[in-house]
């Protein structure tokens, strides 16, 4: 950096209000240190919550102290270009909308000028009213049929819960009564298993 450099940037660097006083003689040998907490300073100015370790005590800390500097500075800086893309977009349009105030104006003037029509305001007004009370009573329709749904399905609900509870007493009951052929089945399957036993032997 050249004299000139120098000065321009400890002068910048007191204007922006670093705490810590830069001067010319700090930068007549290789400081890094200064530079790294400059740099860092800079950034957390920006954004303090940024995660940048502040470790440059190695090369290796240096070279990723750098990078993540310069990282979070280009993400800034493409931030910054969208910004302006997004400004100046805007500006072309605020400025077609300002050059079509003059005839806006004229006829905004005319509009308010113009004497109003009690009659016709009061039909417009009765329309509107009207077409309001008709979504009104057709909110309060969908909302009556909405309860009397739900009351129909609670009652079905209620109607298949007893018919559920009746067939499971009814399986409860079939299950406990014995059959009355059981007693027959049991005498003729000992009698089967006996002329079983007897074609084995």
């Amino acid at each position: 950096m050249s004299f000139r450099d120098l000065r321009n940037f400890t002068e910048m660097m007191r204007a922006l209000g670093y705490p810590r006083h830069i001067s010319m003689e700090n930068f007549r040998t290789p400081n890094f240190g200064l530079v790294s907490e400059v740099l860092l300073w800079l950034v957390k100015r920006y954004e303090p919550q940024t995660d940048i370790p502040p470790d440059v005590d190695t090369e290796q800390d240096r070279v990723f102290f750098i990078k993540a500097i310069a990282q979070f500075m280009i993400a800034d800086l493409k931030a910054a270009r969208q910004l302006a893309s997004e400004i100046t977009s805007k500006g072309a349009s605020l400025y077609d909308l300002l050059g079509m105030e003059v005839e806006l104006r004229e006829m905004r003037t005319e509009a308010i000028a113009r004497p109003l029509e009690i009659n016709e305001t009061e039909k417009v007004m009765r329309i509107a009213i009207k077409e309001i009370l008709t979504q009104v009573q057709k909110t309060k329709d969908l909302l009556n049929n909405v309860a009397s749904d739900e009351a129909n399905l609670e009652a079905k609900i209620e109607k298949r819960k007893l018919e559920l509870e009746r067939n499971r007493k009814r399986l409860e009951t079939l299950q406990s009564v014995r059959p009355c052929f059981m007693d027959e089945y049991e005498k003729t399957e000992e009698e089967l298993q006996k002329q079983y036993d007897i074609y084995l032997e």
